[in-house]
């Protein structure tokens, strides 16, 4: 094994679609501001709740989504992610990026080399990682939706219209999305095997509320690296949203309902 050094760092990775890397970080932004992120020798992946821990996003990207993958030793990583993006977005859709994690004089810091016509580099202090990693809910789903990220995206944005919460239910036939605000109301009907339901299974309707912030800002960052969604959820319990990218990627959501009082 090459021993680390100023020359090896601790991590290499480089990803020719930088779009698609500075893609996922956004999705990610827009729940967590200083996400510890593990990388080993397998993959680059992060599970974290939102400050207010009524969300929560399960990310990962395999080995095979970098050019290059070289991990010397097993690293835990802390950045802030918004200036993290300062930079991912001064690379052009044909340029790359290099990603290099150093231990230098004691402090980590987190290098991002933008290659194109030019080379620049730029390094990012990191912070001290979170030790505890977000158990994942252990929840019995009874609806599972496999929807269009549009089609799901356009019923919420109906909802946001007229409330800042949803009553989401789910039928044997159909997905429902019921609003109801101080002036108007909003329903919208999402029907099986229709052009956005590419499939449905549901045993007995099951409904549940939630928050639209939330979930306008999770669909809107999600459009960026998924076209379809599943979405499961149970009578009360958490919703669950699973995005799926390219393969072998993760990139799941689960947000709290909001308890109606009586």
């Amino acid at each position: 094994m090459t021993q680390v050094t100023d020359e090896h760092p601790l991590i290499e990775l480089k990803i020719a679609d930088g779009k698609a890397f500075r893609d996922a970080m956004s999705a990610l932004a827009v729940l967590v501001d200083e996400p510890t992120f593990l990388i080993d020798e397998n993959c680059m992946r992060m599970r974290e709740m939102d400050p207010s821990r009524v969300a929560m996003v399960d990310f990962e990207w395999p080995k095979s989504r970098f050019e290059t993958f070289i991990c010397r030793a097993s690293a835990k990583i802390s950045v802030n992610i918004r200036e993290m993006l300062k930079i991912l977005k001064r690379a052009g859709e044909k340029e790359s990026l290099e990603i290099a994690v150093r231990d230098v004089k004691a402090r980590r810091e987190l290098e991002i080399t933008i290659i194109g016509k030019t080379k620049r580099v730029f390094t990012l202090p990191t912070m001290p990682p979170s030790e505890e990693e977000s158990p994942i809910p252990k929840i019995v789903f009874n609806s599972r939706a496999k929807m269009t990220v549009q089609g799901f995206q356009n019923a919420v944005q109906d909802a946001e219209l007229v409330s800042d919460h949803v009553r989401i239910q789910a039928e044997p036939e159909k997905v429902s999305l019921h609003a109801t605000g101080d002036l108007m109301t909003a329903h919208m009907e999402l029907l099986k095997n229709s052009d956005v339901v590419l499939s449905l299974d549901v045993q007995e309707t099951q409904k549940a509320t939630f928050s639209l912030r939330y979930l306008i800002d999770i669909l809107k960052a999600a459009t960026l690296v998924a076209d379809l969604v599943t979405v499961e959820f149970s009578s009360d319990m958490p919703l669950k949203l699973i995005f799926h990218g390219e393969p072998d990627s993760k990139l799941d959501y689960y947000l709290a309902p909001r308890i109606q009082e009586e």
